[in-house]
């Protein structure tokens, strides 16, 4: 019998830019002014075995969530720090798109061959999750494992972990970490902290660095869908001339992809729930 766990990657249209709070609030208003799908890009997971097809992606209740929060509360990047309503995608919402995507090749995928054991445990993690309130929240700071929820592709990364699949490589190219000026911050709580989007906007100096350790801020990690994409393309790439243990380049149709033969991997007996 043969099992796998597919990663599915949805790279945003325009790209999404961390260099600094400038770079990233100008990519994400031109990605949302292209009004296509998938604004700052998304991640699903595939979980396949003999009779189990198991979709499953972490996305907000409305998108247009977060749009509020910065136009009408003016919360600017204190948007990172909150969470709105939130679900779990299932195969109906997210194979009809799948396909769509390999036709024109914006997308790509990452698939495991897994042994039996990883295949359980990360089944019965899916089940659980959407069974526990945590998928009901969406974020940035939420941690999927603890059921707090979480952002797509926190919620494909804590996949990856219960399937004892997780490595340094994945670690280093897919998420990175920035500590948000407090002065780019709103706040709905006392003090009331308004953020205008043109301050936000503005290319001045302070605006095109992240804050320093020693300087006010709050720090977020993050996972990040075209980081994850990016990775594939090149690793693909790679692999047309310089094999890669346990590694092939595949296609399908017009969405490249790598297979990682990762049968004989055993998931550790840490609990897939973290207190």
């Amino acid at each position: 019998m043969s099992y796998s766990l597919t990663l599915h990657f949805f790279p945003s249209p325009r790209g999404v830019h961390w260099e600094s709070p400038y770079a990233l609030a100008k990519s994400v208003l031109i990605n949302t002014l292209t009004f296509g799908p998938r604004q700052i890009g998304h991640v699903s997971v595939q979980l396949e075995g003999p009779s189990d097809n198991i979709h499953a992606g972490m996305r907000a209740v409305d998108m247009n969530d977060n749009r509020k929060l910065i136009l009408l509360k003016h919360l600017g990047f204190g948007t990172f720090f909150m969470g709105t309503p939130g679900f779990l995608e299932d195969r109906s919402l997210l194979e009809p798109e799948i396909e769509r995507r390999q036709k024109n090749g914006h997308f790509s995928f990452l698939r495991f061959e897994i042994s039996e054991a990883s295949f359980l445990k990360t089944r019965q993690y899916l089940v659980e999750f959407r069974e526990k309130t945590g998928n009901k929240v969406y974020g940035f700071p939420f941690r999927p494992r603890h059921a707090e929820g979480g952002g797509c592709s926190a919620f494909a990364a804590s996949v990856l972990e219960v399937a004892g699949l997780m490595n340094d490589e994945f670690k280093k190219n897919w998420s990175d970490r920035v500590r948000v000026p407090e002065f780019l911050i709103g706040s709905l709580e006392p003090p009331r902290r308004r953020v205008w989007l043109s301050q936000v906007l503005l290319p001045i100096r302070r605006n095109k660095r992240w804050a320093a350790p020693q300087e006010p801020g709050r720090d977020i990690e993050f996972w990040d869908p075209d980081m994850m994409h990016a990775w594939v393309l090149k690793r693909w790439q790679d692999l047309q001339h310089f094999p890669i243990e346990n590694e092939t380049a595949v296609q399908e149709k017009n969405a490249k992809g790598i297979l990682v033969q990762a049968s004989k991997i055993v998931p550790t007996n840490e609990p897939i729930w973290l207190a």
